[in-house]
């Protein structure tokens, strides 16, 4: 009872979505993640919702996911896309955000993210550094992560989000989300997408990457540091090159 529900609440919960199917697996996902917020609740506020209100709020973010797993991924899905080798501008209209993170140093991880339209001005250039821990395909997310958040800000809504770690485009582009460290941040990005009109994740070979890659190491004034219609210096020769490269 330490949730406030007993195993025959639990159980009801189960037998009102009917017979098993194919979303039973993702149902069960919702439901764990539920009740223990609602374990949290009832130990910390010894506050605990109705059943029926618990099973109607799983079932909505079941509907709502899958709402926007179809809005945001039907049709998205390319057979033999081949990794570009160098950085491509997006059509008109839509801006793209390179990202990649850096492992500068025992203890330190720089995250960066470059903003940029369809002939390659910038956009923003964001770089933020701090104390982590994080293995690389963590650090990557991470930078994703922040790339949306200023994106955001900026009030972008149609956007690509490109970065040269391939697993992590993978995943993000298929909305696989499992149970570890890495997930909590890719869960965290995949609710971020709803605030955008459209977005897509690509994946571009590290040649393709250089801009991002050299802003995640740059030492930023405190913790994080923005440059809105410009970038830094030492970033602007890989820019340069880029445009340089478009046909």
């Amino acid at each position: 009872m330490i949730t406030g529900y007993s195993d025959l609440d639990i159980l009801e919960m189960v037998s009102k979505w009917g017979e098993l199917d194919a979303n039973l697996v993702q149902r069960g996902c919702f439901l764990v993640w539920n009740i223990w917020f609602e374990r949290n609740k009832f130990v910390f506020d010894n506050k605990c919702v109705p059943l029926e209100v618990l099973v109607q709020r799983v079932l909505r973010q079941v509907d709502d996911h899958n709402l926007y797993t179809q809005r945001i991924y039907a049709g998205s899905k390319r057979q033999g896309v081949l990794s570009a080798e160098k950085w491509l501008a997006p059509v008109n209209g839509i801006v793209k955000i390179n990202t990649d993170a850096s492992l500068c140093e025992e203890g330190q991880v720089g995250l960066g993210a470059i903003a940029r339209d369809n002939v390659g001005r910038v956009l923003f250039a964001v770089v933020r550094r701090q104390r982590a821990w994080w293995p690389p395909d963590v650090a990557e997310a991470k930078a994703i992560h922040l790339a949306m958040i200023w994106a955001r800000k900026q009030g972008f809504r149609e956007v690509i989000i490109e970065s040269d770690a391939q697993v992590i485009v993978t995943r993000l582009s298929k909305s696989a989300i499992f149970f570890s460290d890495l997930d909590a941040i890719l869960g965290d990005i995949i609710s971020l997408c709803t605030d955008f009109h459209a977005i897509s994740f690509s994946h571009v070979k590290r040649g393709g990457n250089y801009a991002a890659h050299h802003l995640a190491k740059i030492v930023p004034f405190g913790n994080e540091q923005c440059w809105i219609n410009h970038c830094p210096s030492t970033v602007s020769p890989y820019v340069l090159m880029d445009t340089l490269s478009l046909d």
